[in-house]
């Protein structure tokens, strides 16, 4: 059973992740319009470009806590294979801090990012003049709740308890 802390962490990871998923369901949208219109009229919808730009980046970071926690990251664990399980966890223990480490770095740029569109009130220089700090904004949100899925992996890596790490589904083993 999991910790309050750890089931709401897992939750905002769902959210975001399918927060994520909708944005691509919209991605998809965009630019089916854009090659319908193209086609149609032989001009672009300007738009589509920019915020298909800002939904890709959305959808990296947003999605990006859920993975993590569903297991479907890209990992290699020849080495977690073949080190005996207590080297195996302090190894996998090892690869969280430094894997949370740069996740909170990220998170850090990532915040100042966002509170110079905030503050400064900056727009893009389309014509559609979207505030900036929306689609930073949600960059933000998505790396910091990678930020707590990384800690809460950790958490259970230290109790003993089942990981996404532990799981297979989406590893890559040696043969």
């Amino acid at each position: 059973m999991n910790s309050p802390a750890i089931t709401v962490i897992e939750r905002f990871s769902r959210v975001l992740g399918a927060l994520a998923g909708a944005g691509m369901a919209l991605l998809f949208l965009l630019m089916i319009s854009e090659v319908f219109y193209r086609n149609i009229t032989g001009r672009s919808l300007g738009f589509t470009w920019e915020f298909s730009g800002y939904l890709f980046g959305a959808i990296i970071f947003l999605g990006s806590a859920w993975t993590l926690r569903c297991g479907a990251q890209v990992r290699i664990r020849f080495m977690l294979d073949i080190l005996p399980p207590r080297w195996a966890r302090l190894l996998d223990g090892l690869a969280c801090l430094c894997g949370l480490l740069i996740a909170l770095y990220l998170f850090y740029a990532l915040c100042g990012f966002t509170w110079q569109a905030w503050s400064r009130d900056i727009v893009s220089s389309t014509p559609e003049k979207v505030p900036l700090v929306w689609p930073r904004g949600l960059l933000t949100a998505g790396s910091g709740v990678l930020c707590l899925q990384i800690l809460a992996q950790m958490i259970a890596l230290m109790l003993g308890r089942e990981t996404s790490s532990t799981s297979t589904a989406a590893s890559v083993h040696a043969s």
